[in-house]
């Protein structure tokens, strides 16, 4: 029989596949589990409790499925944004975004697209510039109703368009200051901007100048304007004005550029006469002789000399409309930019082009930035917006071609697949559900754009239409099945990048299918990832450590989470995780919008701030004691200036100096007013409260907690003043204590889980695997940790942390060293360590250390 002490002092390895079982020569074999549920592997190496989730409000509709979109403006000025069915609402600074103050609809009153109203009692979003009427009623087809105060604005999405048939979110966005630029097949692209916190607005994108399909689409068709300016009518040789065309933009371009008599100097100029030079068309304004300077300006009027033509710029062979009506052969449009007289009247012309986006050809279905560039994606086709002009599409300015132009590009290759996602980086890297790309300049030595503009096959692996999360230089994004996940990052072994696979030790991980992805860079770099069957997973993912570890997190009342996104925290120290998730609450499905907690540490908060269950929500007994100062009086008399109690506070407590060694609680036996209460002290009363003191520092003690409405039915962990209570089941809104207490915490249990892989610590004659053994000794060193239980499933043995000098009335302190104990399993062949806590406590593993002992034979 040999004897052994092994050490697992690492688990960022995370939760292992059964097909690792037997790969105890493997290192990461040691540094992982079997199982890991509710607990995050640190980069560091210990395993962590997640805190647990804060209910902020149920979704506008819980029978519609939600998404959530990040907009992050800085660190500290964030949104959690709500798409569901043709509506958009905001979250930040952890709540609801709501208005106050709205305005009264005023009859006569100038209204802008985001104005805010008030008629009748209901809040109004305005959706239409306008002058109001004499009534609201004859008004309020510009208006768009808002539920009491919560700020929602009208969005152009359909639910049945969010969601694609694998699951995933449909909309593709990217954002620059207070815009985020959006794309979804379907429709126009996009724009989502902030005017104000209470201003949002929607509007489609400003596409100017393009893009268009290639000139010349065929070789007979002509086309020809009525006018050169204003509103003019476009009339084609066949009937190429279908109703698709309506309000997209088309191109015009004359036969030749030379028909225009080229500029010349020391020339007489009538009023009004064209001249051409350097391909650009120009008017003169004056009549007089040429000058020495010959015009090459493309906007405006300029001399050609002291006392020489003024020229206005007229265009460069070409000219663009809006097309605002069809009929087959004609099309009625307006000029954007001036038609050349060679294609107007009787000149006709094939140089024509219609837009590259519209109904029938459909419209981009991705969007995001590149070298200043705004790029849309649609099938194999990009379009890349002129630099640092975003929403310019022209090809040319004037009738030149400039490394800033815009530009388009296709992706040849032998597959034709539709891009699922973009990823800008050194170079634009693309997945489609074939193969991954990379879109960068040709020579590294120019700027990307027109002549300078590649797309090159990188990985053969496939993509889903899913947003991957990027992490420095890599690029994770989950393969067509979602069952696996790929960091795809420059190799310069291979001079171009590779995709490697995150998921080899943990393939069963995302059995779930991914639908979307979020990075959480502190504090402990995580990738959270939520799947079709409502799973959420994390990926503790830090490469230069060689951290790569995957983790569970069933969320409390067994939800679905089906959206997940993360945004800075308000007060900068962490990034938030924001989630949708779907439960069955007394006997129906809802859909509440949740954020998870921060870390608790002991030396940030005391243990009455811990969060550790789901949903959860905090009653304060200072809430109500804020700015009020109380003075005790004769005969139990306690009277507040301010309106502080209610008749509901009969048997509730009043502690004055709360958690301090000289605290003193008053049980109110009577209600005089909202100002008045008599109580009687249940403690010593302190030397600064005796009759006629008043206080500032109190608060209210109860046992009664209420607003709880939203888990009506459930059974909920409960933590009261730092100690955990059993749990209760919440009942007309409320829970009973059986106790007061000043701050509690309340929400669905969420356990946490570890269970190590089978030990491996040698035997006489090899390997212990397969062996009889039998752990009798463990050493757990653990940190900042109360709560927990060690041995396999009904037969755990509790964590008890008390001793004899910690007073029996007060919760005992987290621990943190090493907690040695008898192990309550007997032999077996497996040796595995499990470790819980079903209590609402933080829990920190750092290190296990059993003593075992393992048979030779098996």
């Amino acid at each position: 029989m040999a004897r052994s002490s092994p050490a697992q002092q690492n688990f960022n390895a995370g939760e292992l596949s059964p097909l690792f079982d037997g790969r105890v020569d493997m290192a990461k074999y040691g540094n992982g589990c079997t199982r890991m549920r509710n607990f995050k592997p640190l980069p560091q190496g210990p395993a962590r409790r997640r805190p647990g989730t804060r209910y902020v409000a149920p979704v506008k509709d819980s029978a519609d499925r939600c998404w959530l979109v990040p907009f992050v403006f800085s660190e500290s000025d964030a949104f959690a944004i709500e798409f569901g069915d043709g509506y958009c609402r905001f979250f930040t600074d952890n709540g609801q975004l709501v208005v106050s103050g709205v305005s009264a609809w005023v009859t006569a009153t100038v209204y802008a697209v985001g104005d805010l109203v008030s008629n009748a009692g209901t809040n109004y979003y305005c959706i239409t510039a306008h002058t109001a009427g004499a009534t609201f009623a004859g008004d309020i087809a510009n208006w768009y109703a808002l539920t009491g105060a919560i700020y929602e604005i009208p969005s152009p999405y359909a639910l049945a368009d969010l969601t694609g048939d694998n699951g995933t979110f449909s909309v593709s966005y990217a954002q620059t200051g207070d815009t985020i630029f959006m794309a979804l097949g379907g429709y126009p692209p996009q724009k989502l901007t902030r005017v104000g916190n209470t201003n949002w607005q929607f509007s489609e994108a400003d596409i100017k100048n393009g893009p268009f399909i290639g000139l010349n689409p065929d070789e007979t068709t002509t086309v020809s304007a009525s006018a050169a300016t204003g509103t003019v009518t476009l009339t084609a040789s066949t009937a190429i004005f279908t109703a698709e065309k309506v309000g997209t933009l088309f191109l015009l371009e004359q036969k030749a550029i030379d028909g225009v008599t080229a500029w010349e100097p020391a020339k007489a100029i009538l009023l009004g006469a064209e001249r051409r030079s350097d391909s650009n068309v120009y008017r003169a304004l004056n009549a007089a002789t040429t000058g020495s300077v010959k015009p090459v300006h493309r906007e405006g009027a300029r001399f050609d000399g002291d006392t020489g033509v003024q020229w206005e710029y007229v265009h460069s062979g070409y000219g663009i409309l809006r097309i605002t009506a069809v009929a087959g052969t004609t099309a009625t449009a307006t000029v954007i930019s001036e038609i050349p007289s060679q294609a107007v009247g009787g000149n006709l012309s094939l140089r024509w082009s219609f837009s590259a986006w519209d109904s029938v050809l459909g419209y981009p279905d991705l969007v995001t930035f590149y070298r200043e560039r705004l790029a849309y994606a649609r099938g194999a086709n990009f379009w890349f917006s002129v630099s640092a002009d975003l929403e310019n599409f022209a090809s040319r300015d004037g009738a030149e071609t400039l490394p800033d132009s815009a530009l388009s590009l296709e992706i040849a290759a032998g597959q034709i697949n539709d891009a699922l996602w973009l990823a800008p980086g050194d170079a634009l890297l693309v997945g489609t559900r074939g193969a991954e790309f990379a879109i960068s300049a040709v020579s590294g030595s120019d700027a990307f754009g027109p002549g300078n503009a590649q797309a090159a096959r990188q990985t053969t692996y496939g993509s889903r239409k899913v947003a991957p999360a990027i992490v420095g230089d890599s690029v994770l994004f989950p393969q067509p099945t979602g069952r696996r996940v790929r960091d795809m990052r420059f190799s310069f072994n291979t001079n171009g990048y590779e995709a490697n696979d995150v998921t080899i030790i943990a393939e069963h991980i995302a059995a779930g299918k991914i639908i979307q992805m979020a990075y959480a860079q502190e504090p402990d770099s995580i990738v959270w990832s939520c799947c079709e069957n409502g799973d959420l997973l994390g990926l503790t993912f830090m490469l230069e450590q060689d951290v790569i570890g995957w983790h569970k997190h069933p969320v409390g009342g067994n939800a679905a989470v089906e959206s997940v996104i993360t945004i800075p925290a308000p007060d900068g120290t962490h990034d938030q995780i924001w989630m949708i998730g779907r439960r069955t609450i007394n006997g129906a499905s809802v859909r509440y919008v949740e954020y998870m907690e921060k870390d608790w540490l002991a030396d940030e908060a005391p243990l009455r701030d811990a969060v550790y269950s789901d949903s959860a929500a905090t009653f304060s007994g200072f809430t109500a004691a804020i700015g009020a100062t109380i003075t005790r009086g004769i005969g139990g008399i306690i009277n507040s200036d301010l309106n502080s109690f209610a008749a509901t506070d009969v048997g509730d407590d009043i502690v004055v100096n709360p958690y301090q060694s000289d605290a003193c609680r008053f049980r109110i036996t009577s209600y005089s007013s909202p100002t008045t209460v008599i109580a009687n002290p249940l403690d010593p009363v302190p030397a600064d409260f005796q009759i006629f003191d008043s206080e500032t520092d109190w608060a209210f003690s109860r046992n009664t907690i209420g607003s709880l409405d939203y888990l009506e039915g459930e059974t909920v962990d409960v933590l009261i003043d730092g100690a955990a209570h059993p749990q209760v089941v919440v009942t007309g809104g409320e829970i009973q204590l059986q106790s007061n207490a000043i701050t509690v915490q309340v929400g669905l249990p969420a356990p946490c889980e570890l269970e190590t892989m089978r030990v491996e610590a040698g035997a006489d004659d090899g390997t212990a695997q397969g062996k009889t053994k039998r752990i009798h000794r463990l050493i757990l060193r653990l940190y900042e940790t109360l709560g927990g239980k060690v041995g396999k499933v009904g037969k755990e043995d509790e964590l008890n942390y008390r001793n004899s000098s910690m007073p029996m009335n007060n919760p005992p302190s987290v621990f943190s060293g090493d907690y040695l104990m008898l192990y309550p399993e007997g032999y077996n062949r497996d040796g595995r360590i499990r470790v819980v806590n079903d209590q609402p406590f933080p829990m920190t593993v750092i290190a296990l250390y059993p003593q075992l002992n393992t048979e030779n034979s098996r």
